[in-house]
């Protein structure tokens, strides 16, 4: 369990922190977002303005204060604790609190947002004025526990971040329990009998959906070693023939099998 004098909702934060910071650092590219953010927060090269329904823009902003937050969190970094990456931080967070941007597309608005702005916010918790965080975690506020699947693992995983953040067990307790029920064998939304990956029905997402479950579930897994959270092994092993048997068989030579994109098939999707 957790270390004594460390609560299970500071085990939790510091697992996520070290988790995210595990990820390799483009020292060159992070210095490039650092030097060409402009006075008010914004990227020349990122377009601003909503296009609709699809792969919106503006999630590029989102992106690079994620990288530059992990920057300024990895010990192994050039821009470890720089005030000059501090304050790129500190711009861009400000600039996307006071635009108030929102999506046509309610998966950005009820998951794709408030997931990203609840990373940045756990990365640099300690460092950002007490407005800031609270006008932040309203983005997160508009997102609850629904749906199947990796939609469940991804909204649920916002609650537990607004939860970690605002010191909430009764938050924290839902979602994580949510998690952990979604990593199951099912014939709803996830992971078939055969271990392939449904989502909005009868459909193979082995490559959107279901590659999303294998890029989230090891951030909770890792987040809740050492708490009363923990997956036990009969998850864990659940994920692992779902990795083995399921996701294996349908990459070959690094790409997927055109078969198993499901409604996401469109040009350069596998």
């Amino acid at each position: 369990m957790n270390s004594p004098g460390i609560s299970q909702t500071e085990t939790l934060i510091q697992n996520i922190r070290q988790y995210l910071t595990l990820q390799e650092v483009n020292e060159p590219q992070v210095s490039g977002y650092i030097n060409s953010l402009r006075e008010d927060g914004t990227w020349p090269d990122i377009q601003y303005v909503s296009t609709g329904l699809g792969e919106i823009p503006i999630r590029n902003h989102l992106f690079r204060m994620i990288d530059m937050a992990v920057a300024y969190n990895k010990k192994q970094c050039r821009f470890y604790n720089d005030p000059r990456c501090l304050n790129a931080i500190n711009k861009a967070l400000n600039h996307w609190l006071g635009a108030n941007y929102s999506s046509q597309n309610w998966w950005w608005v009820k998951i794709g947002f408030p997931k990203r702005i609840g990373m940045v916010l756990l990365l640099m918790q300690n460092e950002l004025a007490k407005e800031q965080m609270n006008r932040a975690l309203k983005i997160l506020e508009v997102t609850g526990i629904e749906g199947t699947g990796q939609n469940r693992v991804w909204m649920a995983g916002v609650v537990c971040m607004r939860g970690m953040l605002l010191d909430k067990p009764e938050l924290i307790d839902a979602a994580m329990d949510a998690i952990k029920e979604e990593l199951r064998i099912t014939t709803d939304g996830g992971i078939q009998p055969d271990f392939s990956f449904f989502q909005h029905g009868p459909m193979q997402q082995f490559a959107n959906y279901g590659l999303a479950f294998v890029e989230d579930m090891p951030m909770w897994i890792y987040a809740a070693h050492s708490t009363k959270y923990e997956f036990d092994k009969s998850k864990l092993g659940i994920f692992r023939d779902y990795i083995l048997n399921g996701q294996q068989w349908v990459i070959w030579n690094g790409r997927y099998d055109i078969s198993c994109v499901g409604r996401h098939l469109h040009p350069g999707s596998v």
